[in-house]
């Protein structure tokens, strides 16, 4: 079994996701799902609640959601090439540049 990723393709935030996989070179351990929140899909409400995308669906039926908490999720599962810093002001440093980064695409959409 392959974790499952719903998402739309014009989601920025789920593009921002997709990236990650790429990078961590996990694309073939996650099975991607178009999955548009207006179309209220049962499976992406039951992977989040809030019935938002982008959603990962774990291997054992775990979830998680929210494009920043999905990235630090697949970055943790490789050491090889590491997006986040794993402590220190440097690791709070990217994730305020991410917090920014999402905010600007968030008043853009």
């Amino acid at each position: 079994m392959t974790m499952k990723l719903f998402y739309t393709p014009t989601s920025p935030y789920a593009r921002k996701v997709r990236i990650v996989a790429l990078e961590k070179g996990l694309q073939d351990k996650i099975s991607e799902v178009i999955a548009p929140p207006s179309d209220n899909p049962p499976e992406l409400q039951k992977t989040n609640p809030l019935g938002a995308i982008p959603a990962l669906l774990l291997e054992n039926g775990e979830s998680i959601y929210d494009s920043m908490v999905i990235g630090a999720y697949l970055d943790s599962l490789s050491k090889d090439n590491p997006l986040y810093p794993s402590s220190g002001m440097e690791k709070f440093r990217t994730m305020r540049a991410e917090a920014l980064a999402n905010g600007v695409m968030e008043s853009g959409v």
